[in-house]
């Protein structure tokens, strides 16, 4: 006789909802701002030319080296100018003594002419000896001057405390005065960045002025990070506003003042430049990792009452650490996943784990795990 044994059949299984982590937004008063991109540039610039011509004779500095101010640079060959000096020297004693002995025919004159010994034109003849002595010693003073000064032209010093470049000419190449360039010296501490606003941007900033959200142009404070950077270490104030907007590009310029003891920044970088815009706002901030983007824009998965995972659309804001500003699309008490996006699907059941909490059991009407 055969018997049959009593086995359950066996029946599918579906797998258990997929396990998430989600979290709540959190709410922080956060300052907002405007950012754009700028470049540095040195407050001061300067093509180190001579004034006069003549062999270079000798170069005092070492390429590329900070330099003081009045710090002596280049000197051109003086002797030719020296010679000058000494020529101009030698004119105006010849002056002096021409108009010494003028001085004395005229004192000599005028006596005879009251007793009626000379002539009257005798006096106005040593009247205009005199008055062309005395012109010609102005003249020689005059040349003496410009001789000291051509002189002094042949010593090039540093205007402004600063880094100079490399020389462009080397010693005894003839320099041309006004032409010949001889060296670019750039002052370092403190140094500009520039940046432009938009028409829309500025007329916007205007009105916040007027509502008095916003300080005084001269107040405005300016944070800046170099180009590859989100470190705002670099702190200054704006120092000057163009009036007006260009009208070929719809923009206005904007220069602000950084101090630069440590040399850190150099003429010429891109860099980050961010200015608070009003006063702290309070606004809501997730993780930047529940956000995600697609086609039509930025979104985050919610999980709702159902533990189901609903689609939202966002409007991003900025970015703090490693949490992101969300200005439109999501509330303060709704459930965001943050990890487990690769498993989660809009209308899918989850199983949401509060982040630092144990998981939440299956929705109701969710098949348990090992269910046959």
């Amino acid at each position: 006789m055969a018997f049959v044994g009593c086995e359950a059949p066996n029946e599918y299984a579906p797998p258990p909802p997929p396990q998430v982590t989600v979290a709540f937004p959190v709410e922080e008063d956060v300052q907002e701002y405007f950012k754009t991109i700028g470049r540095t540039r040195a407050l001061s610039t300067v093509e180190l030319r001579s004034r006069v011509s003549g062999y270079l004779d000798s170069i005092n500095f070492e390429d590329g080296q900070l330099v003081e101010k009045d710090q002596l640079l280049f000197v051109i060959e003086k002797a030719p100018y020296e010679a000058l000096v000494q020529s101009a020297q030698a004119t105006l004693a010849k002056a002096q003594a021409n108009l010494e002995l003028a001085r004395r025919q005229l004192a000599r004159t005028e006596p005879l002419v009251s007793r009626n010994a000379v002539a009257e034109s005798e006096l106005d003849q040593a009247v205009a000896e005199r008055d062309a002595a005395e012109a010609d010693v102005l003249a020689a003073q005059a040349a003496l001057r410009e001789a000291n000064l051509n002189l002094g032209y042949t010593e090039i010093r540093a205007p402004f405390a600063g880094r100079i470049g490399r020389h462009q000419v080397d010693l005894g190449n003839l320099v041309a005065p006004s032409e010949t360039l001889l060296a670019t010296l750039e002052s370092v501490d403190p140094i500009q960045a520039y940046f432009t606003v938009s028409e829309s941007d500025l007329l916007h900033f205007l009105q916040m002025q007027q509502n008095g959200e916003l300080p005084s142009d001269s107040e405005i404070p300016v944070d800046m990070a170099f180009g590859n950077s989100d470190d705002y270490r670099f702190h200054g104030k704006i120092d000057f506003l163009q009036f007006g907007v260009d009208p070929g590009t719809g923009t206005t310029e904007r220069r602000a003042l950084f101090q630069n003891a440590d040399q850190q920044l150099r003429p010429g970088l891109f860099v980050q430049i961010r200015v608070p815009v009003g006063k702290p706002v309070r606004r809501l901030l997730i993780n930047e990792r529940a956000i995600g983007s697609s086609q039509q824009g930025d979104y985050v998965l919610v999980v709702d009452a159902d533990n189901k995972v609903v689609y939202h659309p966002v409007q991003l804001g900025e970015i703090y650490g490693d949490k992101r500003v969300i200005l439109k699309g999501l509330k303060p008490d709704e459930r965001v996943i943050v990890e487990g996006l690769q498993r989660a699907r809009p209308g899918s059941v989850v199983t949401p784990e509060e982040a630092g909490k144990a998981p939440a059991p299956p929705a109701a009407g969710a098949p348990a795990a090992g269910a046959h």
